[in-house]
């Protein structure tokens, strides 16, 4: 399941969906969790420290989902991932640099409703030869 809009005002009545299921795994955790941030990247360039997400795109994929990640947080210093929790491989392409590749990023559960705890990543990026 991909979602493709922007999330601001519906995490809250997400979560409440979510703890509100009675469909539910062996843990007590719903079966068909919504999908929330579960990626934060900001995007920088490694030799000035300025921030370069506004012009950035990348892409958050597992074994099981794959999605782009988004510009939803103004003003534009970083990239953001909905998805679940899982190991991802996350990626960021801006023009003018090299492709920032991060493998094995974890995103956790917490709590009884299966909270997801964003993985907070810094892209530095490097000018390209």
């Amino acid at each position: 399941m991909n979602i493709r809009t922007p999330i601001a005002t519906g995490l809250v009545a997400l979560t409440l969906a979510a703890c509100s299921s009675s469909v539910s795994d062996p843990c007590g955790n719903p079966a068909s969790p919504p999908y929330l941030i579960a990626i934060q990247v900001t995007v920088t360039d490694s030799i000035t420290g300025l921030t370069k997400a506004d012009s950035a795109s990348g892409t958050m994929t597992s074994t099981t989902f794959s999605d782009s990640l988004w510009h939803i947080f103004s003003p534009t210093t970083m990239l953001t991932g909905i998805g679940d929790s899982g190991t991802y491989v996350v990626t960021v392409d801006r023009p003018g640099y090299q492709q920032w590749v991060k493998d094995s990023v974890v995103v956790t559960k917490t709590g009884g409703c299966g909270v997801l705890i964003p993985a907070k990543l810094s892209a530095l990026l490097q000018p390209a030869p």
